[in-house]
């Protein structure tokens, strides 16, 4: 043990925090058995997990308690006859983490009564309670559900979070002998997200996940589907869904349904040659797909009005017109995506514990975290919530501040408004990181607080996340986000990579990036303003969205704003209006796109010149294909729409996606490799057909 003494803002000294050393292997999950704002099922709830003994009760009881909503399950095998309901009257900031995923499993009796019908199906975990669009930051992490055998009614999990929430690191299964269940992960209560699902594996139900409203987004990461009996993924009214690292080992198809889709680095394998992998209605929601294998279906991709395609490996696809105010690259930016740290190899080392520091009057908590800071501690536990008076440096060796329980909350009590100040300044240190994980930043008088200042080219990292305003003011950097509901960001010179994040609040622009690179997977926001600016010849690729502005037109604010930088959008979603969608200049020339596009490219990035041999064929003769200034061009003829493709020599789509205006198009040879490729054009009015050989 560790005791300490600082000096207050008024000069008086006290005694300030208990403080102690923790090792990463006690210290797992950060919830030791000593925290007073987290129930552990097993110390106060008189759970089992000996794979003996029923644990309904307890689990009831550890789950739904709603004066303390950080619930943390030990290792162990937890056996449970119904479902477990995550609160009473109150269902946000709930947190259920086991202590391990393969040591925490919660097991549902064989044949239990009330999981045996589909059309009434049941959860094992479930969040189906409260005022769906309040229930905030909700999550599931770290642990095993097993539906066991005769359940066909069981959902695994009835997930529900709004803003912001995660389910990390969880399996869930069927040890049925022929995978009998109805959904795996369901995410058909309410409007749910933006969430982020991160390293889920579901083993086995009918639907590996499926979704039933349209609202709002949901961003998949690493995610295995197996030994599904229907179909993999389900929607019915439409929610966006975003997928990146997808592995689906099934035969029956992958997805029919509505909603905006994509699939970024997915491998569909098993298959069936008599199945589609992908059923879609090519006229009411965009599909995207990059860098996708199919293995063992009969068609790749099943369109009810549109020809169907075969492919078994797809570098690029649009199912829509890639839009665009000047001549650009009918793709997407594909900016290099840097993976987001692994936490668990920081450590922890020592630790303080802010628990027992008790500020007297007129005193901010920024004292003690800063002592803290300053005594040389790597990482700090927050645990209730704090009042900061002027800003916390963070500098020395600390990695880590961390909030344990329900998302702690650290409140200002100075006025930010002016952003003057900020709550927390990240300085030069010791460590090449810092991260700041579980916490929630707020105003007592409501302002706009400014909550991080980067000052420094230190890697920032923000997890799980929910705040005001973050900006920097040291060129240079790498700042990642996942799950973070930040109100507003700025961007400037640096490397930024955002996984699912929820900027609201009416800021103009929400977030800018200037003459940095930024790389967007997930973007969900709420009320006016331009969405995102990038300006100085900054990057910016923005992958999946829901902005909801209600059903009003938003006048004279552009959603996306491009000056004279390099931008694409794919997969996006807006409940409203802009009048201006993009606006754009290049090359001091200015341009305003005002419909509503699902694929836009504002970009020139990587064009390479291609030739046309002599040897080049044209199966049409109202289809002319020319070269002028090192690009192909072509001429329609009677065809107002094309779907473009691009195959390797060995028959592989290369690119693909639908042009209205080839006169103005680059073809879109982003990220190949040099050598001889097929151009097939194909045109939607007639079938006219011009393909060839293009060499680049």
């Amino acid at each position: 043990m560790k005791s300490g003494n600082i000096r207050g803002l008024t000069g008086r000294y006290k005694t300030l925090l208990l403080l102690f050393l923790i090792t990463a292997a006690a210290f797992t999950a950060y919830v030791p058995d000593s925290m007073p704002n987290v129930i552990n099922a097993v110390r106060d709830c008189n759970a089992n997990g000996n794979d003996s003994q029923d644990d309904t009760d307890a689990l009831k009881q550890a789950v739904s308690n709603d004066e303390i909503r950080f619930c943390y399950i030990p290792n162990g095998i937890y056996h449970v006859n119904d479902r477990l309901l995550c609160g009473t009257e109150k269902f946000s900031r709930r947190k259920i983490h086991g202590q391990s995923r393969d040591g925490v499993i919660i097991k549902l009796q064989d044949n239990c009564p009330g999981f045996q019908d589909t059309a009434n199906p049941k959860a094992v975990l479930s969040f189906e309670g409260g005022f769906p669009d309040q229930n905030f930051q909700n999550y599931v992490q770290d642990l095993t559900i097993d539906i066991g055998r005769g359940n066909p009614g069981a959902v695994g999990i009835m997930f529900q979070t709004v803003n912001y929430g995660a389910v990390y690191n969880v399996t869930i299964k069927s040890t049925d002998a022929n995978w009998r269940g109805y959904i795996g992960l369901g995410l058909i209560w309410g409007n749910i997200g933006p969430a982020m699902i991160k390293n889920v594996e579901v083993d086995g139900f009918e639907y590996a996940t499926m979704t039933r409203n349209g609202l709002n987004l949901m961003i998949f990461e690493d995610v295995v589907f197996k030994n599904q009996r229907k179909q993999v993924v389900a929607t019915q009214q439409g929610l966006p869904l975003i997928f990146r690292r997808l592995t689906s080992e099934n035969s029956v198809p992958v997805f029919y349904g509505r909603g905006f889709l994509g699939f970024i680095d997915c491998n569909f394998l098993g298959g069936s040659p008599t199945s589609y992998c992908i059923k879609r209605d090519w006229d009411i929601d965009g599909l995207y797909l990059r860098n996708v294998t199919f293995e063992g279906y009969g068609k790749t991709i099943d369109f009810d009005e549109r020809p169907d395609i075969l492919e078994k490996k797809i570098m690029e696809f649009c199912s829509d017109t890639v839009r665009s105010i000047f001549p650009s690259q009918k793709s997407m930016l594909q900016l290099p995506v840097e993976e987001f740290p692994d936490l668990s190899s920081i450590g922890w080392n020592t630790a303080a514990d802010t628990r027992n520091f008790d500020p007297e009057p007129n005193e901010g908590t920024e004292v003690s975290l800063q002592q803290i800071i300053d005594d040389g501690y790597e990482t700090i536990l927050i645990t209730s919530q704090q009042h900061i008076h002027s800003p916390v440096i963070v500098r020395n060796k600390v990695r880590r501040i961390v909030g344990v329980g329900g998302a702690p909350r650290l409140m200002t009590w100075y006025d930010v408004k002016t952003g003057a100040e900020p709550m927390f300044r990240i300085e030069d240190g010791q460590s090449d990181t810092v991260v700041f994980e579980n916490l929630e930043f707020g105003g007592l008088d409501g302002g706009n607080e400014y909550v991080f200042e980067h000052a420094s080219t230190r890697t920032l990292v923000l997890k799980d996340v929910g705040g005001n305003e973050y900006r920097n003011t040291v060129s240079g950097g790498k700042v990642f986000m996942q799950n973070v509901s930040m109100s507003t960001m700025q961007f400037h010179g640096q490397q930024a990579w955002l996984r699912q994040i929820n900027p609201e609040k009416d800021y103009n622009p929400k977030i800018l990036n200037d003459g940095g690179s930024l790389w967007i997977f997930g973007i969900k926001t709420e009320d006016e303003g331009t969405i995102i600016k990038t300006v100085n010849h900054g990057k910016t690729e923005v992958i999946g969205s829901m902005f909801y502005i209600g059903q009003h037109t938003v006048p004279n604010q552009p959603c996306f704003w491009n000056e004279e930088s390099q931008f694409s959008a794919c997969c996006i979603e807006i409940r409203g209006h802009y009048d201006i969608y993009v606006h754009e200049k290049r090359d001091g020339v200015l341009g305003n796109f005002t419909p509503y596009a699902q694929f836009y490219s504002g970009h020139t990035a990587n064009v390479q010149a291609m030739t046309l041999p002599d040897s080049f064929l044209n199966t049409n003769p109202t289809v002319r294909l020319s070269r002028k200034n090192g690009q192909i061009r072509y001429t329609p003829g009677n065809m107002a729409n094309c779907m473009l493709r691009i195959y390797s020599p060995l028959g592989a789509v290369v690119s693909s996606c639908r042009i209205d205006d080839l006169s103005r198009c680059v073809f879109p040879f982003v990220a190949i490799a040099s050598g001889a490729y097929i151009l097939h054009i194909k045109a939607d009015a007639d079938g006219a057909v011009a393909k060839g050989v293009v060499v680049k």
